[in-house]
Order: C-alpha cells, then sequence, then structure tokens
C-alpha cells in the first residue's frame, strides 16, 4: 500500500508541475497575444477591440469617448543616427510617459512602428484636447541623455463626430497628417486648426 501511495503522490506532483508549466506557457501566449512585446503596452489588436468595446458602450455620450492618434516626429532620423536600438529607447521611454499621462480608465496602444493609439474616457472634447496638449508639451520637455529632442503630431477624433470605429481612426489619421503638414509638434482636433 506504501508503494501505492508513494507512486501515486509522484503521478500527482508531476502531473501537477506539468499542468503548472502548461498554464505559465498560456499567460506568456495570451501576454503575447495581447501586448506589444517592446513597450508593454497593449498592442493594436488588443486596442482595436478595447476601442470597438468602448465605442460600443459610448451610447448618449459619444464626445466623452476620444480616438487619439499620436506619431514622433522624424524618428526615422533617430533610428538612423543612433541605431534601432537607440530608437526603441525612445519608443519605451515615450510609451512610458504616456501612459503615466492618462488615467486608468484611459489606454495607450503601441498601434504601429512610432505610432501610438490614445483612447481617452470620461472627458469632455475640451477635457480630451487639454491631455492630449499636455501630452504634446510633456514630450516636448522630456530629454533623454545622449538624445536630439523629440516631438510628437497628434490627430484627436471624438466619437461623437462619426458613425463607427473605422471611421473614428480614419478621422484621427487624417487629423494626425494634417499636423504633420502644419508643421510637426502639435495637436490637430479639428479639419484646420491645431496647437
Amino acid at each position: 500500500m506504501t508503494g501505492f501511495a508513494a507512486t501515486l503522490i509522484w503521478f500527482l506532483s508531476a502531473h501537477g508541475q506539468s499542468l503548472y508549466r502548461a498554464h505559465l506557457r498560456s499567460d506568456a501566449l495570451a501576454t503575447l497575444a495581447f501586448t506589444d512585446p517592446l513597450t508593454g503596452l497593449l498592442n493594436r489588436r488588443s486596442g482595436h477591440e478595447k476601442l470597438t468595446e468602448l465605442f460600443g458602450r459610448a451610447g448618449a455620450q459619444p464626445d466623452r469617448l476620444a480616438a487619439v492618434l499620436v506619431d514622433i516626429d522624424h524618428f526615422k532620423r533617430v533610428n538612423d543616427s543612433l541605431g534601432h536600438h537607440r530608437g526603441d529607447e525612445v519608443l519605451i521611454a515615450l510609451a512610458e510617459l504616456m501612459e503615466g499621462s492618462v488615467t486608468p480608465q484611459d489606454a495607450v496602444i503601441r498601434w504601429g512602428g512610432e505610432e501610438f493609439l490614445l483612447i481617452l474616457t470620461g472627458r469632455d472634447p475640451q477635457g480630451a484636447r487639454a491631455a492630449v496638449r499636455q501630452i504634446v508639451d510633456a514630450v516636448r520637455v522630456y530629454r533623454m541623455p545622449g538624445f536630439p529632442p523629440v516631438t510628437v503630431s497628434a490627430g484627436l477624433a471624438l466619437a461623437s463626430e462619426v458613425r463607427s470605429v473605422p471611421d473614428l481612426l480614419a478621422l484621427a489619421d487624417e487629423r494626425l497628417y494634417a499636423a504633420k503638414e502644419a508643421g510637426r509638434d502639435r495637436v490637430m482636433d479639428r479639419a484646420r486648426t491645431g496647437t
């Protein structure tokens, strides 16, 4: 009987360790599926899902949901002059800066390359604009030793201005490019105005 009990205990212990390792692998894969491995932010896929969910819940207050596309100005120059590994340091630092500038209800997403998507919730339009201007200003004064100054351009769109998530993202993208065409280092939140 003692031999059987010892064998059973060994089997259950080994099986438990196997299940535990499988659980850890599953958690690691889930993390990889939903987050950007460089910055630790939500990735594009999970960010899009979050925006879609929030857009669907905006209901009677669509002016309290904003999507903001933020792009690092002249980022190619950083990569070309300092190397991609140093460019990664800029991405990580700015991701942390932006994440520290929003509320827990908001989200910062690595949208792709040097582009980020901010999802701002619970603010009126003026509050959303102020929050984005604050981020643009914070990036402008932020200094990383050994790096040239960095700026960002941003395009802000409100859910109340559109009928769908693709339209919201397209409007934010259009305004981002308008900010770049207007001289960069600014927020564009209307057709032809920006700060």
